[in-house]
């Protein structure tokens, strides 16, 4: 990368000006998360994406939390006559879920939450369709045993006044005396995650997964030893690109429990990562949830390990504008905080689902096309894939049925871009290098690769030389006869 008369020279990417467009600003790189293209500074300080601030709201017990809703927050409080929140409230009276409208620094006026039907259960344990028409939400049944997941449909009665009606009974599969807590729904209200100590725990409380169908829900399925542990895995959140955020006792943290994220990539979610000392301290942080209407704040909650516990409100936003500017919601700013595209081991976490058999991948731009693993390709359908333009040219390698040995021929590539519109074949330069891009299909999204090496070293090697480049999602991929393999083995 060249710098001439404060222009940077790239070869498939844009320069980005100053935000305020006057005066050149800190050079910035097109990059990518998740598949929304985001202008990264180059030299962007971690420390200078977000801030954290106290959010002066007491936490009322059963609750270890708060849940956004609509354009504000809901919370347990004690009933006052006072139509007003005020932060340091003596308690007395009976606990009430509220719903206050949410401003940059304080809630507005306190309302019921559910006029008709008396709503004192855990707030954080509560989870809305998009449209906010539905709700699941956590309570212990009325004969005392362990907690279950409930609906509840918001309906306008003869007086036009909307409420809350649950249902009596539980969801179908909360049908044994396990834990079944804090649910978390996806954007299309289709598939849902929580937490439980039922059939199939690995240990502690583990994340499930279950799918609508029609009326009722799939018989849940353990998300995996990538993502549970031992110990107690709890607090699921699903972002609006079903990012998945949770709180982990089990993975090596920073406190007791700390909080972790596994990106989506379309099927699966993969390796969780720790969301640094920037979010994690001692104490354990739980009960992580974005704000739904833009994306641009969170809150979560911390308590103390020892003494009274005491359990406080916490507040994410962007720390400036160039922050906000350059990745527009939250969540894709702790994805490049804590690393999020460099999932370790190339581990994905496999979560089963039933499908119907999908025609085979069509060709890419004339590249070699991805397919399963188990699913032998023809000579006419494999082709070689774009090289690096300072490699010499490869005879391409044909793999017939009769020929296919698995591993036979294992290259590495750097992964730098996934999207669900393809981008076709363009160059970049890397240290003053140009290099051809490879584009697969995979998991229904479009991959960016480049490079092409015999040897993981040297692929890591160059993914870091990427990263350090304005690429800070680039991560090493391996393919067995031009197949994307996920087998640990081959990144050890």
């Amino acid at each position: 990368m060249k710098k001439l008369s404060g222009i940077i020279l790239l070869s498939g990417i844009s320069a980005v000006v100053s935000p305020s467009g006057t005066e050149p600003g800190p050079c910035s790189l097109v990059s990518n998360i998740h598949g929304a293209t985001i202008s990264v500074q180059d030299t962007l300080d971690k420390t200078q994406l977000i801030r954290i601030d106290p959010f002066r709201l007491e936490i009322i017990p059963p609750s270890s939390g708060i849940r956004f809703y609509k354009d504000g927050i809901i919370y347990l409080s004690h009933s006052r006559n006072e139509g007003k929140m005020v932060p340091d409230h003596v308690s007395f009276g009976t606990i009430e879920a509220y719903y206050s409208v949410l401003t940059d620094t304080i809630i507005g006026t306190k309302m019921l939450f559910s006029p008709d039907e008396t709503f004192s259960f855990p707030a954080e344990a509560v989870t809305f369709t998009s449209d906010f028409s539905t709700m699941y939400y956590t309570k212990r049944p009325d004969d005392n045993s362990s907690e279950k997941i409930y609906e509840a449909r918001y309906q306008f009665g003869k007086n036009r006044r909307g409420t809350w009606v649950s249902d009596k009974e539980p969801l179908n599969f909360c049908s044994d005396r396990s834990v079944y807590t804090h649910p978390a729904i996806s954007n299309d209200g289709n598939t849902m995650i929580f937490a439980s100590n039922g059939k199939g725990s690995i240990g502690g409380l583990d994340l499930f997964i279950t799918r609508k169908e029609g009326f009722k829900w799939s018989t849940p399925e353990n998300l995996g030893k990538t993502i549970n542990t031992n110990l107690n895995e709890m607090f699921p959140f699903l972002d609006k690109e079903n990012n998945l955020f949770f709180s982990s006792e089990g993975n090596r943290g920073f406190g007791g429990y700390d909080l972790y994220m596994c990106l989506y990539n379309g099927k699966n979610w993969e390796q969780p990562v720790n969301l640094t000392k920037a979010v994690n301290t001692s104490n354990d942080e739980i009960a992580f949830a974005i704000d739904p209407n833009d994306g641009k704040s969170a809150i979560f909650t911390s308590k103390g390990r020892t003494g009274k516990k005491i359990a406080r409100l916490y507040r994410v936003t962007f720390k400036n504008k160039y922050a906000a500017d350059t990745f527009q919601d939250i969540s894709k700013a702790l994805a490049y905080l804590a690393d999020a595209g460099l999932p370790t081991m190339g581990k994905i976490a496999e979560v089963p689902k039933q499908e119907t058999p999908t025609k085979p991948a069509e060709p890419l731009n004339n590249q070699a096309r991805s397919v399963p693993a188990t699913q032998k390709t023809s000579a006419e359908e494999t082709k070689k894939p774009a090289a690096a333009e300072s490699r010499p040219q490869a005879k391409p390698q044909t793999v017939t049925e009769e020929t296919a040995k698995p591993q036979t021929n294992v290259i590495y590539r750097v992964q730098f871009f996934s999207g669900k519109n393809p981008k076709g074949s363009y160059q970049i330069k890397i240290s003053g290098k140009l290099y051809s891009t490879y584009e697969y299909l995979y998991n229904g999204l479009y991959r960016s690769c480049a490079g092409e090496f015999n040897s993981l070293a040297e692929a890591r090697s160059f993914a870091s030389q990427m990263k350090a480049e304005g690429y800070p999602d680039a991560f090493v991929v391996a393919f067995v006869n031009n197949v994307r393999s996920l087998d640990p083995g081959l990144f050890k």
